[in-house]
């Protein structure tokens, strides 16, 4: 719903499944489904807020996402961060969006998750018009065994 910018069809969903959550009970999950926790649902809903345009909202909520998530989560962790530089991007904010980058990229590495990289690295392809700032070109240097 947030892609397709339907504000209200979105917050209805998110409430939908913070209640679901809620009502969850995770050890009656089946042994292969994934878990799906408070902290996953707060990164969703920055990433809502982010599509939406509401950036405070989507930076507070993932803030508290990174926060909720466990230390071995590195594959959410990088996921989280790099939504956290969309939010810094769409404020023209580069170096913080570099910095949260940067924090994303080593994240994946450290996960071993290629799709992570890539999603790094083409978040990268739109800093072109600032490809003369520090910010970037640090990214760049990171980025450069993987590019």
């Amino acid at each position: 719903m947030a892609s397709l910018h339907d504000n209200r069809a979105c917050f209805v969903a998110l409430r939908q499944a913070e209640t679901a959550i809620g009502q969850a009970r995770p050890e009656e999950d089946p042994p292969w489904m994934y878990s799906f926790d408070d902290g996953r649902l707060a990164a969703l809903a920055g990433t809502c807020y982010r599509q939406l345009g509401k950036l405070t909202a989507a930076e507070r909520t993932l803030q508290e996402a990174l926060e909720a998530l466990d230390a071995s989560c590195t594959r959410r962790r990088s996921e989280a961060l790099l939504e956290l530089a969309l939010v810094q991007l769409e404020r023209e904010d580069i170096d913080e969006a570099c910095r949260f980058a940067t924090q994303s990229y080593s994240a994946a590495v450290e996960a071993g998750s290629v799709l992570g990289q890539r999603r790094v690295g083409a978040f990268r392809s739109r800093l072109d018009r600032w490809s003369d700032t520090e910010a970037v070109r640090d990214l760049d240097e990171q980025l450069a065994g993987f590019l």
